[in-house]
């Protein structure tokens, strides 16, 4: 397996997709990469960062994604677009903005049920997060958290969802089954 590193001053996601890839997105420069395949989800268009080839169209208006979460298949990034107010469903292979989804209040974090069936999406405008059908493209119901929640973290059984609430300064413990939050704790604010 072959190593690639790239600095990013300001990582904002990161998902696996795959054995050997992993994904990130950057707001700053407006780009998801996919290391492995190295395809860069940029302002206009997808290109390979090792070629720099051209290697499909994709929509010039995803000017701030904040997260990224790779199906379990590694066929599918869905990125959230904070300030759209929808979350991208990129097809992998086909190197294109497949569909979006909308309904989440300046979505942030992103996290796949284990098996990719449900997403869930932080509404920083909504101090709330969605609850994501994915095979039918859109929300099916809300968790009230926090205040401005923006990282999400699923236990490897899907059975708990942490939730980082920015500015409420705590972390949100959610039930995914209850579909309702259990507990807040307090986190120490920088």
């Amino acid at each position: 397996m072959a190593c690639l590193t790239h600095r990013m001053p300001h990582p904002n996601g990161w998902s696996p997709a795959g054995e050997d890839d992993a994904v990130t997105s950057r707001p700053a420069c407006r780009r998801l990469l996919r290391c492995s395949l190295l395809v860069v989800l940029g302002a206009s268009v997808l290109l390979t960062v090792a070629s720099h080839h051209r290697v499909g169209a994709g929509p010039d208006r995803y000017f701030s994604p904040c997260a990224v979460a790779v199906s379990p298949d590694g066929t599918q990034a869905y990125v959230s677009g904070k300030t759209l107010d929808e979350v991208a469903v990129v097809d992998l292979g086909a190197g294109k903005v497949a569909a979006t989804i909308a309904g989440v209040k300046g979505p942030t974090g992103l996290a796949l049920s284990p098996d990719g069936a449900t997403l869930y999406a932080a509404g920083y405008q909504a101090n709330s997060v969605a609850i994501v059908d994915v095979k039918g493209k859109k929300v099916t119901g809300r968790i009230n958290v926090g205040k401005r929640p923006s990282g999400l973290a699923l236990t490897a059984d899907g059975s708990r969802l942490y939730v980082c609430n920015r500015m409420s300064d705590d972390v949100s413990i959610v039930d995914p089954a209850a579909k309702k939050e259990l507990a807040r704790v307090p986190a120490v604010r920088e």
